[in-house]
């Protein structure tokens, strides 16, 4: 991190005292992803100072301004190639006088990670200046200056690994998801419900996973045909035989959640927001055209409701997953977070297609149905 200290190095590593019992943790379950973006900022920083110090070997440049300047505008690169644009960011700094500057710190989370950084050049500052009082060079070369940073680093990363393995064990969801989907121009209802357990995963070694699960939902698509036919008694006589379409069908189809996460808005009040990728199977249900004598009966394979489900919504990248952001975090009880989505069925910012008139022998329109009706409300529960 920037800052205008001088000197000869002390490396000091400052680890935290854990909360006092009952006391609130300064992190918590939406401050997951800025904790994740931070470790990979410090590990990319690290191995930055490292590759320089290989380079100078035993001939490492003198420390003076310029040339710490020129040293942090690469490691910072470094740092920024590993940073998420969707991830707040938290300067600080350490004086002369050796007083921490922390203020601008988006959340209380972010201040005590940097507080740990922070603090290992406090102490270097204080230690310097006390055996040195007539000095402030506390470094002499740049590899003096890398050490202690790679120190500084080393000690947020401490605090931030032994909040996400808190995190990792508390923060655990179940979603629960209930879907009903009804009409187009048909005489079907259908709906879909399950749940499933969601966690965040942290394997050593390796890149942290979202919020992960997978699980079978139920699905139970109907006829609730015939429809009725309205209008003038003339028309309404002229309209039979009634014919109409229909999908029919039920079993379990696959519900896959891939890659969520709790993060907080990059803005004031920097309040938690979540994006979670779902992805769901296809179901098998019939198209039956059915009706009174004289329509044209037929049954083909096909599918309903995930044709209807996924076809309103923008799918992420090549793949069928779909992304599902705009919760509401705890709206109640027992709840941490809630998304109701309420669609046409129709892909994003198409015209609806105009409602055919009835012919004799083939499927007419179903008053007071038109186009499909959406509604689908997934809830993260605590577990």
């Amino acid at each position: 991190m920037n800052r205008s200290t001088t000197g000869l190095l002390m490396v000091v590593v400052f680890l935290a005292a854990a909360p006092a019992a009952g006391a609130q943790p300064t992190c918590s379950c939406p401050d997951m992803f800025d904790l994740v973006n931070r470790q990979a900022e410090a590990e990319a920083a690290i191995r930055a100072y490292q590759s320089e110090i290989a380079g100078w070997s035993a001939s490492a440049p003198a420390a003076d301004e310029a040339a710490r300047r020129v040293l942090q505008s690469s490691i910072q690169t470094a740092v920024n190639q590993a940073s998420s644009p969707k991830a707040n960011k938290a300067p600080g700094g350490t004086d002369a006088a050796c007083i921490v500057h922390n203020n601008v710190a988006p959340t209380a989370c972010l201040k005590e990670v940097v507080a740990q950084h922070e603090h290992v050049h406090m102490n270097a500052c204080l230690e310097y200046q006390t055996a040195h009082a007539l000095s402030i060079n506390r470094w002499k070369t740049l590899a003096d200056y890398a050490t202690e940073e790679i120190a500084s680093y080393q000690s947020e990363l401490t605090y931030v690994s032994a909040n996400l393995t808190n995190l990792e064990r508390d923060c655990k969801f179940r979603l629960e998801f209930e879907s009903k989907i009804s009409g187009t121009t048909e005489a079907t209802y259908s709906q879909a419900n399950g749940s499933v357990d969601v966690a965040m995963s942290l394997p050593a070694g390796l890149s942290p996973k979202g919020f992960a699960g997978t699980t079978q939902l139920t699905y139970d698509t109907k006829d609730v045909g015939p429809p009725k036919v309205v209008g003038p008694s003339m028309l309404v006589k002229l309209a039979h035989p009634v014919c109409y379409v229909t999908h029919v069908g039920k079993g379990n189809v696959s519900l896959d959640v891939r890659d969520g996460w709790i993060l907080r808005e990059t803005t004031p009040p920097y309040a938690p927001r979540i994006e979670l990728t779902i992805a769901v199977g296809h179901t098998t249900e019939d198209l039956k055209y059915k009706g009174e004598r004289g329509c044209k009966i037929s049954s083909t394979p096909d599918s309903f409701w995930s044709d209807k489900f996924l076809n309103a919504k923008p799918k992420v990248g090549l793949t069928s997953g779909i992304l599902v952001d705009g919760w509401t975090i705890q709206p109640r009880a027992g709840v941490f977070a809630e998304r109701v989505i309420a669609s046409n069925c129709l892909p994003a910012q198409a015209t609806p297609a105009p409602v055919p008139a009835p012919v004799r022998g083939l499927p007419i329109p179903i008053a007071g149905v038109g186009l499909c009706n959406e509604s689908t409300t997934l809830t993260l529960k605590p577990r």
